[in-house]
Formats: structure tokens, C-alpha cells, sequence
């Protein structure tokens, strides 16, 4: 399977919203296994780039995406647990 270009991309998706929730949940899958690899960074920030979304924009969507799985883990009463988790995702 090939990757779709950034142009392409930006075609595809022309609203800012829409530009936000793909690199959103571009993030998401990301730190599916808890850890946004070099490689799955540096395409995100070419994604990002291509849909004009900044780099403090880009900054700010990852800690959205951060606190949004840690909030999932707020109701547990291992603490200790979920502060590993706040650590890999360097939160």
C-alpha cells in the first residue's frame, strides 16, 4: 500500500476542522502502543505541514490527544498505574 501525499491530502481535506481531526487522530493511532515512534512523528509533521496546521497548533493537538487517553484512565485506583502511563506518554 502506497501513502497518499501531502497534496493530495490537503485536497481531500479542505476545512480546517477536517485538517484537524486527521491529524488528530493521526496522533491517536500513533500512541496506540502507548509511543509516537521517530518515523510516525516525522510523517505527522509532514501531514501537518501540507495542511498548514503550524507547529504550535501541531504541539497543542498532541497534548489534547495526550490528556484525552489519560482521562480515560482517571476513574482507576491504581494510581501508580496510570502515572506510568502520564510518564510514556511524557505527560
Amino acid at each position: 500500500m502506497s501513502r497518499i501525499e501531502g497534496d493530495a491530502l490537503a485536497q481531500l481535506l479542505p476545512s480546517p476542522e477536517l485538517r484537524q481531526l486527521f491529524i488528530k487522530t493521526a496522533l491517536l493511532v500513533g500512541y496506540a502502543d502507548s509511543k509516537l515512534n521517530s518515523g510516525e512523528s516525522q510523517l505527522i509533521k509532514e501531514y501537518a505541514a501540507a495542511l498548514k496546521v503550524d507547529t504550535a497548533q501541531l504541539a497543542m493537538m498532541e497534548t489534547q490527544v495526550k490528556e484525552f487517553l489519560l482521562s480515560h484512565l482517571s476513574h482507576l485506583s491504581n494510581v501508580e498505574a496510570a502515572a506510568e502511563v502520564a510518564r510514556k506518554l511524557k505527560v
